[in-house]
């Protein structure tokens, strides 16, 4: 069985139906969803409410942010697969059976796919970072796409794990910000040692949305990007290999233009011009500093 949940936080209504009803669309049948109240007002709390039924079971819980929702979903789950769903995204009607049936051939425990990124209002999705046929990646092969930011995105949700993954990597240190999934995926990717990657679209990513943090013309972009790429780097530095450290070190260009590219938003959301500026200056000197091993 896969258990799909989805942490939900004061999400509009719209939104919460176009994502049950593409669950409800589903081809594959054995299934749950786990919908994760995380201290949401009582309008929203009552529209889960609504959904509650043998397959969807809804939780209500205080306030402690997105991964933690995730985390206390999935603890509460009872499939042998998960997938994460946000709450204002939406899937395929063969999302579910597609991905089970990947991981069923191939024995994989982390199962990528594409997806297609919209803005509301907009009829056509667009494949975002996403290049290159279907194919299975080894550890090597897994930590290049990463780094390099080919067919892997520093994000958990759309992606099929084997619980007994999950089991191995949970508990796992979340720092509260924007892009607070970018070193859980590496950890994930790692410990599955075999990733297998599918080409096709199975999931609607929706960008700028105003439930979607990282969609926000914010002030800490470009200094929790920052974080997130230094997180990446402890974390190699405990856990890699020497090899590793290297291919860390060689995407740090492409490190810098996603930096320079946060500033820009981060500048357009308040964040003064010069702060931005050294912020990314000293992050780049940090992220290129090679650790003794």
């Amino acid at each position: 069985m896969i258990s799909v949940i989805v942490p939900v936080y004061n999400t509009a209504k719209e939104k919460l139906l176009r994502a049950k009803l593409s669950l409800d669309a589903q081809d594959e049948t054995d299934f749950e969803v786990v919908w994760y109240d995380d201290g949401s007002k009582e309008e929203t709390a009552l529209v889960l409410d609504a959904f509650a039924s043998d397959r969807d079971r809804v939780f209500h819980r205080p306030n402690h942010g997105l991964s933690e929702a995730r985390y206390q979903g999935f603890l509460l789950s009872k499939g042998d697969y998960i997938l994460f769903l946000d709450s204002d995204d939406y899937l395929e009607p063969d999302a579910l059976s597609s991905l089970l049936n990947e991981a069923k051939s191939t024995g994989s425990r982390m199962i990528i796919a594409s997806y297609l990124s919209h803005r509301e209002g907009k009829k056509k999705g667009h494949p975002w970072f996403f290049r290159g046929k279907s194919e299975r990646l080894n550890e090597d092969r897994f930590l290049t796409c990463y780094l390099h930011n080919i067919k892997i995105r520093g994000f958990v949700w759309g992606r099929l794990y084997a619980r007994s993954l999950l089991e191995e990597v949970y508990p796992f240190p979340y720092p509260n910000r924007l892009f607070e999934d970018a070193c859980f995926t590496l950890a994930l990717g790692l410990a599955a040692k075999d990733v297998s990657y599918r080409s096709k679209a199975i999931y609607h990513y929706m960008v700028g949305s105003k439930d979607s943090l990282t969609g926000k013309a914010d002030p800490r972009r470009v200094g929790d990007h920052l974080y997130a790429f230094l997180s990446v780097k402890e974390y190699l530095e405990r856990h890699g290999t020497t090899k590793s450290l290297r291919q860390f070190h060689r995407s740090v260009f492409w490190m810098k233009w996603n930096l320079l590219f946060d500033a820009h938003i981060s500048i357009k959301g308040g964040l003064p011009r010069k702060e931005a500026r050294r912020i990314v200056k000293e992050g780049v000197r940090a992220l290129k500093e090679k650790a003794s091993r």
